[in-house]
């Protein structure tokens, strides 16, 4: 994970993560919260631990969506990285 800020790790990583799960819920007309557990399930490291710790922590995931809803969006270095580590069989 070098090169991340802790701004990055506490916030944009998972916003990143929760953007995607955004999408793959939309997609694929499930709720956010099974998405983020197919994201776990298809990722590694940092990515399915901040995927898992989103799933667990709902008050976080909540505070997240709001921050994202008022205009917060991730770099998308940040995005992209987050999206070559979910490994889809």
């Amino acid at each position: 994970m070098c090169g991340f800020t802790l701004f990055d790790i506490r916030w944009s990583i998972p916003a990143a993560i929760l953007l995607i799960a955004m999408r793959i819920s939309r997609e694929n007309n499930i709720g956010i919260e099974d998405a983020l557990r197919i994201i776990a399930e298809y990722s590694e490291g940092w990515v399915r631990g901040a995927a898992s710790m989103l799933i667990h922590d709902s008050s976080r995931r909540r505070r997240l969506l709001e921050d994202i809803e008022s205009g917060f969006r991730p770099p998308d270095s940040i995005i992209l990285e987050v999206e070559r580590r979910i490994k889809v069989k």
